[in-house]
């Protein structure tokens, strides 16, 4: 569980057991809260990073003739190194992987 579904969570008992007690409706269980939505760019910062760690860990197996990393293993890399959840590391990693076939000719 997040961090907001946490508090929503905790707001919900609190607001329910306020309003059992008998509260005439104090500015804490009377306002609702208008949740804002999140913005356009949200995350691009995050996948930018992660898609550049992919790239780069590529090229360095490719400079030092290593073996190029599968797709799960290219991701746990990026899990690490860039400090990105597994969706978007799983996503830069098929991206990077893309870009580094199609540019060397593999």
């Amino acid at each position: 569980m997040g961090i907001a579904a946490y508090y929503r969570g905790n707001r919900a008992i609190s607001v329910g057991i306020c309003r059992d007690s008998g509260c005439p409706g104090c500015s804490y269980c009377r306002v609702p809260i208008k949740p804002t939505p999140r913005p356009e760019t949200w995350g691009s910062k995050a996948a930018k990073r992660a898609l550049d760690v992919g790239l780069s860990t590529l090229h360095a197996a490719g400079a030092y003739e290593m073996e190029i990393p599968t797709e799960q293993r290219l991701a746990s890399v990026i899990r690490e190194k860039a400090r990105v959840g597994k969706a978007t590391a799983l996503s830069a990693a098929k991206r990077a992987l893309e870009v580094y076939t199609s540019a060397a000719g593999v």
